[in-house]
């Protein structure tokens, strides 16, 4: 299928060099659209060479044909060039001054999508050989999955499968929901019980090449009876042994078979250096192997955490490379960042100096968490790294999300809008100006003031070091990466609805604390805090007004305890806050819940 692909892409080129002419010539680019999971070309998809309809030149604007290409020819495309694209349900990818003559830009799903892209494949099978003891207060369970690239192991690519829940009756806690993907072998606990789940179920995309891989965990009986509140079962988990099927076609019906007979052993030790108080520090235990195309893929061995003010040393499971690992190469990552469920900053090395077990591995010199600011519709970092001690950053990687407020809020369905790569070096960017008639929301955002949710927009900003080509930086965002630093903050309003003389959006808004909230909300202004007498609205979401407030005094911070214009308590829900005169300006949401 990939190979199908990949002829496909190069017959469009092909194609374009005749109708087009040249693309030798510096006046000429080539932009081939695809869907980022299977690289197949999307035909229709919007695409715009510079930063916005008619600029650097008329006519900088086409839809894609059936092979998913359109060609630009004109006097002023000499240099890299800007290269916008876009489809209906998929998010739009920019390339911010890096593309020449010919690039290909891959499309992601807008939703995270349970069907992959309408190529997805329930495959089952059973996992053998795994070893366990009755009444000895652990389960032993096998943990199937598909082995990933580099990008999904460091958090900047979607997981290329979906793991089903299964309902499962259990003794004791009676039925509940399981992941699908773990089995469970036949094993008596609480002296009497028996415990079992025979088969797994894993979703992939069909007709692909996979290599599937089981970890044997040992975990305490009380965290699969009774999860810990943040859910971090790995913590306490002994990863025993791994077993792998090399080189599967997955293909409907597929009943698969893996043999858990690779032992694990907990000798590696790794120490996260630099990690500040309050920050949660990780670290993995992976392989890389190769794919059927020679492409990298990571085996995952175990992961553990814990903050960094208790942090020494994390002891984690690995293997010399060996039978069905035989090629495997280890590596360790380790990360600090945001112990909260916001997950607002990381920063996280690899590396990836060969060992042989037992090995200790010290990180260190780690890039800083960039500084981000948005002034109107450009967002901006500072620098990451020191000269001298670590690597030059090479590209960044910006995406614009729609997230719920609360990270535990499941109603709110998740939304990628953009994904941006830039040259590391520009340490920022404008977001291209889209024209009416590009698919999705206006200017590919949505102004989440005007949703009856509880969703705000986040920026992610990825700094990192990979290497290669902005070709094959636009297959592998992190190739070869040995640093990786990232930020998140919520866009305060949307970017598109403030005009370019607004000055720093973050400074002209409120924002509320705490949010959600049951009880009283504190709204605090930046620069653009209303003056004593004016008022500030807050309206439900379909613009009823539901109270107006006033700070009494200059500089005061406003207080809405939660009640109408009647002193009577609102329901709870999504209210929206305005400043200014007339229709007001747009200033931020506040979710009241029970």
């Amino acid at each position: 299928m990939k190979r199908h692909h990949s002829l496909l892409l190069l017959l469009a080129v092909v194609s374009q060099l005749f109708s087009a002419g040249s693309i030798a010539s510096a006046e000429s680019i080539v932009v081939v659209v695809v869907d980022a999971l299977d690289r197949s070309p999307i035909e229709g998809a919007f695409v715009m060479v510079g930063p916005g309809k008619d600029v650097p030149f008329p006519g900088n604007v086409r839809y894609t044909g059936p092979s998913g290409t359109a060609a630009f020819t004109h006097p002023l495309l000499q240099g890299p060039q800007t290269v916008t694209a876009g489809a209906d349900s998929f998010a739009f990818t920019a390339v911010y001054e890096a593309a020449v003559q010919e690039v290909v830009l891959p499309l992601y799903r807008a939703f995270a999508d349970t069907t992959l892209g309408g190529t997805a494949v329930r495959i089952t099978g059973r996992v053998d050989g795994i070893s366990n003891i009755d009444n000895d207060g652990f389960f032993d369970v096998g943990i199937v999955l598909p082995a990933v690239g580099i990008d999904q192991v460091l958090g900047t690519g979607r997981l290329p499968f979906h793991i089903p829940i299964e309902l499962v009756e259990f003794p004791i806690v009676g039925q509940i929901e399981f992941p699908g993907n773990v089995v469970m072998p036949r094993q008596t606990e609480f002296f009497l019980l028996t415990f079992e789940k025979r088969n797994f179920l894993l979703d992939l995309p069909g007709q692909t090449t996979q290599q599937v891989y089981s970890l044997h965990a040992r975990i305490p009986t009380d965290y699969i009876i009774d999860p810990p509140e943040d859910g971090n079962i790995f913590n306490a988990a002994t990863m025993r042994e791994v077993g792998i099927r090399r080189n599967v076609l997955i293909e409907e019906g597929l009943d698969l078979r893996i043999d858990s007979n690779m032992g694990l052993v907990r000798t590696l030790r790794v120490t996260v250096e630099e990690a500040p108080n309050g920050s949660m520090v990780t670290a993995t235990s992976a392989a890389s192997i190769l794919g059927p195309e020679g492409e990298e893929l990571v085996v995952g061995y175990d992961i553990k955490q814990e903050l960094a003010d208790q942090h020494d040393l994390l002891e984690l499971a690995s293997r010399n490379p060996g039978g069905d690992l035989a090629d495997a190469q280890n590596f360790v990552v380790g990360a600090y960042g945001d112990s909260s469920a916001y997950l607002e900053y990381a920063t996280i090395r690899v590396n990836r100096t060969p060992f042989n077990l037992p090995a200790t591995r010290v990180l260190r010199n780690f890039y800083d968490p960039p500084d981000v600011s948005q002034d109107h519709v450009r967002f901006s970092w500072g620098p990451v790294h020191d000269p001298g001690t670590e690597p030059e950053p090479t590209w960044a990687l910006s995406m614009i999300r729609l997230a719920p407020i609360d990270p535990a809020d499941s109603t709110v369905v998740q939304q990628l809008l953009w994904s941006v790569i830039v040259p590391a070096e520009k340490q920022g960017y404008a977001l291209p100006s889209l024209p009416a008639g590009a698919p999705g929301p206006p200017g590919g955002l949505i102004d989440v003031d005007l949703t009856p949710e509880a969703d705000r927009l986040v920026l992610d900003v990825n700094v990192a070091n990979p290497s290669g080509s902005l070709a094959e930086v636009l297959v592998t965002p992190t190739r070869d990466v040995t640093h990786l630093s990232r930020r998140s903050v919520t866009l305060l309003v949307d970017p598109a609805s403030v005009p370019p003389d607004a000055g720093v959006v973050r400074a002209g808004v409120a924002r509320a604390r705490p949010n959600p909230s049951s009880g009283p909300v504190t709204l605090t202004f930046g620069s653009s805090r209303p003056e004593p007498g004016e008022a500030v609205a807050i309206l439900d979401v379909t613009g009823r007004l539901i109270r107006r407030l006033s700070p009494a005094v200059e500089g005061e911070d406003l207080v809405w305890d939660g009640a109408d214009e009647r002193g009577l308590p609102v329901a709870p829900g999504i209210y929206l806050l305005v400043t200014g005169e007339g229709t007001g300006r747009k200033a931020g949401k506040i979710h009241r819940i029970r």
